[in-house]
C-alpha cells in the first residue's frame, strides 16, 4: 500500500487482508487510515498462531486473538483510522460492511473473524466464500467456488503417488536390472517371549517419547532458531526443513542405540541373524537397492514433471504437496539428504529387521502398530498444542506456533513412510531400499515447498 501510494497513479482499488494484521498506526503510532478510499477487508483466524494479539510496551501479549474484535485496533480499522478514544461506546461487529465517504469516494471496511487456526484459512470453505462475497461486493467479482473439486482430485493423486512408492519398484523388481533384489522376505512369525515383548513395547514407547521431547527441546535452542528462522548467516538456505532433517536424524540415531541394546540384550542370543534379516544384506544388494530407489524417485517424479507440463496440476492436500521443481531443488534436496538418510535408513531398518511379526496373528496389525507409533509423538504435540490454544486463547509456552504447524504433513508423512517400507521390506527382505527412498522423496517434497534464502 505504501508503494502504491507513492506511485504517480495508484493501481490497488480493493484488498483482502487474509490472516495478517491491517496497518493501523503510522511512524508515531497515531491511528490512521493507511488505506485511504480502498475497499478493505479482512478474514481474521480467531486461533491464529502469529497475528491478532494487542501487546504492552515491553511487548508482554494483552489480548488473544479470539478477542481481537473488540480491541482498539480492530475498532479503529472498522472506524477508517479513527482513533479509539474517538469512538467509545462505537462497537462494530464482524461479518458486518461499513462504508464511508472518504474524500468523496464511498470505501468499504469489513472484518470476517472465524474460530480456526492461520494454516486452516487455506482450505476453508467459508473463509474462500468471505474471499468471493468480499469481491463480488467491492469489484463486482464472481461468485462460484470451484476450487474444492480440483482439492478433491489432487488429493487422489496424493494418494495415488503414495501408491506408486510401493508398484513402481515392485514393477522393477520384474525387470533384468533388478530381478536379483526380489528375493521376500520370510513370513512374519509371533512375538514370542517376555523379554522381546518388553523390548518392543517399551522401545516403543521410548522412541516415542524421544521423539516429542527431542522436538521441544530442538524448537526451543536458541543456535538452532537463529539458523532456521534465518536470523543470522549460515550455509542452510532452507530454516524449516534443515530443522525438521536435524530433529529425523536426532531420533535415527536414538533408533540405532535402541536396537543395538536390543540385539546385544536377546536378539543375538535368540538366534537373529543380521544377514537373514537385512542388517547386513551384503554390499552387492546393497547398493543395488540404492539404485532401485533411486531409479523409483525417478519415475515417479517423472510422472508429476509430465502431468505438470500437459495438465498444470499437481498431487496436493493443504499442507502437504507433490510438484515440479526447478533443477535447484535438486541441490537443496541433497543438502539435507544426509539427515534424513539418518532417520529413514534406521526407521526402516527398525520397522522391519527388528519389529517385524504378527499381533494377534496378522501381520498387518503389526504395521499399523508400527505406523501409529512412527506418527504419535507429533500427533500428540498437534493435540496438546491446540486444546491449550482452544482453552486458553493462547498456545503452550515456549512452543512456538509454527512448530505445531510444521508436524501436520510430518504426521501423514511418518505413517505412510512406515507403510511403504514394510509393503518393499516383504518383497525384497532388504530394509535399505524403503530407507532411501522415504529419504529421497521426503527431501525433495520440503525443499520444494519451503522458501529458500542465501546470503
Amino acid at each position: 500500500i505504501p508503494l502504491d501510494d507513492a506511485a504517480a497513479e495508484q493501481l490497488i482499488a480493493s484488498v483482502l487482508l487474509v490472516d495478517y494484521d491491517p496497518i493501523y498506526t503510522d511512524a508515531e503510532g497515531a491511528y490512521v487510515n493507511a488505506y485511504g478510499t480502498r475497499d478493505v477487508g479482512l478474514i481474521q483466524a480467531q486461533y491464529d498462531e502469529f497475528f491478532f494479539r494487542s501487546y504492552s510496551p515491553e511487548g508482554v501479549p494483552l489480548t488473544a486473538p479470539r478477542d481481537y474484535l473488540g480491541t482498539p485496533n480492530a475498532q479503529s480499522f472498522l472506524h477508517f483510522g479513527a482513533a479509539p478514544d474517538d469512538i467509545a461506546g462505537e462497537v462494530r461487529e464482524q461479518g458486518t460492511v461499513y462504508t464511508e465517504s472518504i474524500d468523496g469516494t464511498e470505501a468499504m471496511r469489513v472484518i470476517y473473524s472465524l474460530p480456526q487456526t492461520h494454516p486452516w484459512t487455506t482450505i476453508s470453505s467459508t473463509a474462500v466464500g468471505h474471499l468471493v462475497d468480499f469481491f463480488d461486493e467491492s469489484l463486482g467479482a464472481p461468485t462460484n467456488q470451484l476450487w474444492q473439486l480440483k482439492e478433491f482430485f489432487t488429493a487422489l493423486g496424493l494418494i495415488a503417488f503414495g501408491i506408486l512408492l510401493v508398484t513402481v519398484p515392485r514393477a522393477l523388481l520384474g525387470t533384468p536390472a533388478f530381478r536379483a533384489l526380489a528375493t521376500p522376505a520370510a513370513p512374519a512369525t509371533a512375538l514370542s517371549g517376555r523379554i522381546p515383548a518388553i523390548w518392543f513395547w517399551g522401545g516403543m514407547l521410548v522412541s516415542v517419547l524421544i521423539s516429542g521431547i527431542s522436538y521441544v527441546w530442538l524448537s526451543q535452542q536458541l543456535p538452532v532458531l537463529g539458523i532456521t528462522f534465518n536470523a543470522v548467516p549460515s550455509i542452510v538456505p532452507q530454516g524449516s526443513v534443515f530443522f525438521i532433517a536435524v530433529w529425523a536424524a536426532i531420533n535415527g540415531l536414538a533408533a540405532m542405540i535402541i536396537m543395538a541394546g536390543a540385539y546385544l540384550a536377546f536378539a543375538k542370543k535368540g538366534g537373529m541373524s543380521l544377514r537373514d534379516s537385512g542388517v547386513l544384506p551384503g554390499w552387492r544388494a546393497f547398493f543395488h537397492g540404492i539404485g532401485l530407489a533411486l531409479t523409483t524417485v525417478v519415475a515417479v517424479y517423472a510422472v508429476v514433471f509430465v502431468l505438470d507440463f500437459l495438465f498444470k496440476t499437481d498431487f496436493r492436500l493443504w499442507v502437504i504437496g507433490v510438484k515440479w521443481f526447478s533443477v535447484d531443488k535438486i541441490g537443496l534436496a541433497l543438502f539435507v539428504l544426509p539427515l534424513f538418510l539418518i532417520y529413514f535408513v534406521a526407521n526402516s531398518v527398525a520397522i522391519n529387521a527388528f519389529n517385524r511379526f504378527t499381533i494377534a496373528g496378522r501381520e498387518w496389525v503389526n504395521t499399523a502398530v508400527l505406523a501409529v507409533a512412527n506418527s504419535l509423538a507429533p500427533l500428540v504435540l498437534v493435540i496438546a498444542q491446540y486444546s491449550v490454544f482452544a482453552v486458553s486463547g493462547e498456545l503452550i509456552p515456549g512452543f512456538g506456533g509454527i512448530f505445531s504447524i510444521w508436524l501436520f504433513p510430518v504426521i501423514v508423512i511418518l505413517a505412510v513412510t512406515a507403510i511403504v517400507s514394510r509393503k518393499l521390506y516383504r518383497a525384497t527382505g532388504n530394509p535399505y531400499i524403503a530407507g532411501f527412498l522415504n529419504a529421497a522423496i521426503v527431501a525433495l517434497v520440503s525443499v520444494s515447498n519451503s522458501l529458500v534464502i542465501t546470503y
